[in-house]
């Protein structure tokens, strides 16, 4: 079920000047002045003032003063972007829940995928299983270092003549 936008009597005064319209549209792009203003909209700038005023006080929006600046910048507020665009929040909150449910799923399988827990560290391994292997190394190598000295090798140097001979 959707649900209605509704809108008091005095917002829709304020809305129904399409120049008021422009300069919301205008200051959804970025913040400007009322001069900046004037030109974008080819308005004079004491008509552009006094629709800026209305839309000020509608909360549509916002003044912002920098101090050391003598430049009023004026910018969208989230009640006029709620006003040019009713569903953005919407959307806003549908991708917000579809980031959080992936990143969910994400770490749920992570944790059934994978074999070794992270948190399994060297002293929590069962160490019986690697004592017997290392048990059964060390009489392997000493069987044959035994097999070497048992075993006598008969080696005799030839020159080339009795090489030559047995040939």
């Amino acid at each position: 079920m959707e649900k209605e936008f509704k809108i008091s009597r005095r917002m829709l005064k304020v809305v129904t000047a399409d120049t008021r319209i422009d300069i919301l549209r205008a200051l959804e792009e970025r913040p400007m002045t009322a001069s900046e203003l004037s030109r974008h909209l080819n308005k004079h700038v004491t008509t552009v003032s006094e629709h800026l005023n209305i839309l000020e006080k509608s909360d549509l929006i916002e003044r912002v003063e920098r101090p050391g600046r003598k430049w009023v910048y004026y910018k969208i507020s989230n009640s006029g972007k709620k006003l040019l665009h009713p569903g953005y929040n919407r959307v806003v909150i549908f991708l917000s829940i579809s980031v959080i449910l992936i990143a969910g799923l994400a770490l749920i399988s992570s944790y059934y995928f994978i074999q070794q827990p992270i948190s399994q560290t060297p002293e929590t391994l069962e160490l019986e299983p690697f004592a017997e292997a290392m048990n059964s190394i060390e009489t392997l190598e000493m069987d044959t270092i035994d097999l070497e000295l048992e075993t006598e090798v008969e080696m005799e140097i030839l020159t080339e003549e009795e090489i030559d001979l047995k040939l």
